[in-house]
Order: C-alpha cells, then structure tokens, then sequence
C-alpha cells in the first residue's frame, strides 16, 4: 500500500529562494487562479471555483485534467499541515476560474471573460500562467482595466527562448516572470526581454498533480504562481497597497542576475518582508525605485532528493492502484494516470451518440458491489481472449445468481438493481470496440478504449 508523503521527503528547494514566513495575522487577500482549474485535494483549499468553458461540467474531484492549474495552485496555497506539499501562502483565498481546455488552450475571448470576472468580484491578485504573440486590442484593454481596478496581474513570459517575452506578461500593467533553475541561473528555455521584471524557480518543481500524487513540473507557468504567492504575502501586511507598490518591492528587494547578456532579478520573498517597512516610508507612486538591491549571494540548491511520482494516500488510490496494477504490470506508464481520469470522466459524456450520463451505475444508483462484480466479470473475460457475446453471457450469468439466495445472504440483489447492473452490461457490450482516441474529451492516443472502460467500472463510484 502507498504511504503518505510527508512534507519533509519533499524536496522543495524553491521555499528557501521565494521565502516562508508567513504573515499568520495578516488581511486576507484574494488570489484568481486563471487557469484549468483545479482538482478535489484535500491539501488545496479553493474558496470559490467558476467554469467559463461552455459545455464542460465535469465533477470537481478531475475538473482539471491536465494538472496545470492544480500544480499552481498547490504552489501557491497548499495546506502547512506535515503532509504533501506546503505552499507558500497556505493563508491566501485562492479562487479557481477555469479558462484553459485539457489541452491548456483557451481563446483569448475567454481568458478577457477572465479577467472581467476578476474585475467584477475584487480580486487582489490574478495569476496568469499562460501566454500568447498574440498583442489583441481587447487583452490589452482588459489587462489595463484590471490595473486601474487595484489588481496585481502576474504572467508567465514564456517558454521558448527564441522569441521575446509573451503577452499578457509584455503589458507594462503586468508583473512579469521568467525561470531559474537551482543554481540561480536563468533557464534555457525561458523567453527573455526588456519587459521580464524577476525569475522564480521553475526546474525540478514538485507539486500536487493527479489524485494527489506529488509530480515534477517545469516552466514559467510555475515560476509565475510562486511570485503571485509572495505578492499575496506582501498583500496580507496591508491589501490596500496598491499593485506598482508590490511590483516594485518585489524587484527592489529580488538578487541581482546577469546570465548571457540579460540582467534581472531572483525574487526573495524574506527579504522583500524584511525591509517592507523602510520601504514603504520612501514610496512614491511615480518616483523610480532602484531594481535588484538585494546584497545577498545567489546560492546553488542541492536537488539530488528531489522526488518524481510520489503518491499520496487517499480515498481514491486504492482503486487506482488495481487499475494500474492490473492493466499492465511489466511496461508501466504514468500516462495511465490520465487514463484513468479519464475513465471517471466518461460517465459525464457522450460518445458516439451513446449517453453515458444515463447509465444508472456510473452515477451511484444501485448496488456497488454489484456492479462492480459484473463489470469486472465482463471484462475478465475480455481480456482473457473471449468475445464479446460470450463475457456478456457470463456476466449476465453473475446478475442471475446474485438474483438468487445464497450462503451468507438471505435475500438476492432486487429486481431494480438487477436491472441497473443489466443496463451496466449493455453499455460496456455496446461500446467495447470504440475508439476513444477521437476524442479529446478522453486523451487516449492509442486506442485504448478498453482501458478507459476498466477504468470507469473500477474508479467512478470513488468521485460521486
């Protein structure tokens, strides 16, 4: 069985560089995550979540299904609690506004509806892990909106070091952030430029990704919610503060870094809290503040313990663990993660004209014993080389002796519940031989539609 992940086995090294004193007693300060929302964690708190994506109502516990905003979001505010990650600000309100597709795309009319919503629902902080070339009049006009709204906008500059920094991170409204790596040096890949403010961590980053389990992530993306995390602790002192303060704090307290001709900044949450007071004393809106005074060394992070693909356990992970037991013991995959998703994700669609969404068992009705013995009984029988029609006789065989008294059981499963597990059968038989990689909904690139069918039988009763 998977042990829980303490804090400790973690290695989050990017603590240290971003800085973790907390203001406990502080204001309260609202953080927009807009991004793919964010996944059920008992870590994560999320104090409101919207779905901008039209027609996609999938259950919370995997509404996102590519991680990106459950990774920021674990960054930024997970739980101090001794278990798993520990983010940053685990006091800030973090509210999730999904936006980005399962594959981390959105139009840029939809990521506007973001920032208006943002705007409409005082937000202090919008993280913005995601870029575009794209310069669009009506992203330009939202971003300075939110600005002259009080909101602290922070956006990724990119992840391709051939071209500049991206927008809406290239807006001068928005605190933009590029990658480092553990030995303080600017990442390969990050897009550079005149309008890049500071660097954050962004290599060798662990954070929560599916069911809980404890994931490596790379990129600006991530780099991006560590600042938006120490701009909400510099918030907590007084939210009044107006974003340019925040900004410009955070660039006059950052170590200087000169890497390939690009002079910026490593940001230092400790120290930017550390002279906050002084300061404060000689801020002026339109006076210019000197960048990258901190005296400090940059330091190089030991990394040697850093962990990929540690597990945490949950409510979910012992059926996921015979799901991924099961399939294929010798050649294992970590793909098969989002495989998995996305068989408890099927209940909730249509494919191929056939509604998942009114197969009784794949929603709780019924017995769960039941259906799971002739779901399991099917597809034994299927992946023991029979046909269709024959797995199909000897799971419909199973719901006859359920039917029936036996040993230990004084009453048989009842009529209704017969039929629940029946209509159960009829849509496995109906849809064994679809090819799920058509689907985007689904993310099988390989035509595993038998997996994705494993998957809804052994792991969708955990998410209703």
């Amino acid at each position: 069985m998977f042990q829980d992940v303490k804090s400790e086995d973690i290695n989050q090294w990017y603590l240290d560089e971003i800085g973790t004193d907390n203001v406990k007693n502080g204001d309260k300060v609202k953080v927009e995550l807009l991004d793919s929302g964010v996944n059920y964690s008992e870590d994560i708190d999320v104090k409101y979540r919207v779905n901008l994506i039209p027609d996609n109502n999938f259950n919370v516990l995997y509404e996102d299904f590519s991680g990106h905003g459950t990774s920021m979001a674990s960054v930024i505010s997970a739980k101090d609690n001794g278990k798993g990650l520990t983010g940053i600000n685990p006091n800030a309100e973090l509210y999730s506004v999904k936006v980005l597709d399962d594959e981390i795309k959105a139009p840029l009319s939809r990521i506007v509806e973001g920032i208006r919503w943002g705007i409409d629902n005082d937000m202090d902080i919008i993280n913005m892990s995601f870029g575009t070339s794209v310069n669009s009049l009506i992203l330009k006009t939202a971003i300075e909106e939110a600005g002259e709204a009080g909101i602290l906008l922070v956006s990724a500059t990119g992840n391709n070091s051939e071209k500049g920094v991206q927008y809406p991170a290239a807006y001068p409204q928005v605190l933009a952030v590029g990658s480092m790596n553990e030995n303080s040096s600017i990442s390969e890949f990050t897009s550079t430029g005149n309008e890049m403010d500071v660097i954050a961590p962004g290599e060798k980053i662990e954070t929560t990704g599916i069911f809980s389990t404890i994931q490596s992530t790379e990129g600006t993306s991530i780099a991006t919610a560590q600042v938006s995390a120490l701009a909400s602790k510099i918030l907590a002192k007084d939210n009044t503060k107006s974003p340019d303060f925040v900004k410009k704090l955070i660039k006059t307290s950052a170590k200087k870094v000169q890497d390939n001709g690009v002079i910026t900044g490593a940001v230092d949450g400790d120290y930017a809290l550390e002279i906050y007071d002084e300061f404060a004393s000689t801020y002026s809106p339109n006076s210019d503040v000197t960048e990258y005074t901190n005296a400090e060394d940059n330091l190089v992070y030991d990394t040697e313990n850093f962990v990929e693909g540690l597990w945490r356990k949950d409510q979910h992970i012992e059926l996921a663990e015979i799901a991924y037991e099961y399939y294929d013991s010798k050649d294992k995959d970590p793909n098969y993660l989002k495989l998995i998703v996305a068989g408890a994700r099927a209940a909730d669609v249509t494919v191929d004209n056939y509604d998942f969404t009114k197969i009784a068992a794949l929603h709780g009705a019924g017995n769960y014993v039941a259906n799971l013995k002739v779901a399991w009984n099917f597809l034994h029988w299927l992946e023991n080389g029979k046909t269709v029609n024959y797995a199909a006789k000897q799971a419909s065989s199973v719901i006859d002796s359920m039917k029936k008294s036996t040993e230990g059981n004084k009453f048989g499963i009842s009529d209704n519940t017969a039929k629940i597990c029946k209509d159960l059968l009829d849509c496995f038989s109906n849809l064994v031989n679809v090819d799920f990689s058509k689907y985007s909904a689904f993310n099988a690139t390989d035509k595993r539609g038998m997996f994705v069918l494993q998957n809804i039988n052994l792991l969708v009763y955990v998410f209703i």
